[in-house]
């Protein structure tokens, strides 16, 4: 099995785990559940939070630059909001019961021809 980037393993489950560093202010990692033991799922999810991460980063670093003043606990829950708000997300999507694709009807309806025991 291939290492998934910025993820490891806690009691058989996903954790995503990034250090956030900023100047002197904080240096601190940041670990987010994943909520899943699949090793696929946990790798789709830490893509996301993976770019999520960058675009929060890319965010503070425009804040500090325009002189606003975060201190690192600030800047640790910006980070740790963003990531949990970017997988509750993803997580709503996957199990949401959306309406079916338009073709779904008609590929059962194949299905159950094909796979009829009479």
């Amino acid at each position: 099995m291939c290492r998934i980037p910025h993820t490891h393993r806690r009691n058989g489950r996903y954790v995503f785990r990034r250090r956030v560093h900023f100047r002197n202010l904080i240096s601190k990692p940041v670990a987010v559940a994943l909520q899943t033991a699949d090793p696929k799922v946990a790798r789709q999810r830490a893509a996301l939070l993976s770019a999520r991460f960058a675009i929060v980063k890319s965010s503070v670093e425009r804040m500090m630059e325009c002189g606003r003043a975060l201190t690192g606990a600030e800047i640790e829950a910006l980070f740790r909001e963003e990531l949990e708000r970017e997988l509750s997300g993803h997580v709503q999507r996957a199990f949401e019961d959306s309406e079916w694709a338009p073709s779904a009807a008609e590929i059962a309806a194949l299905d159950e021809e094909v796979y009829s025991l009479q």
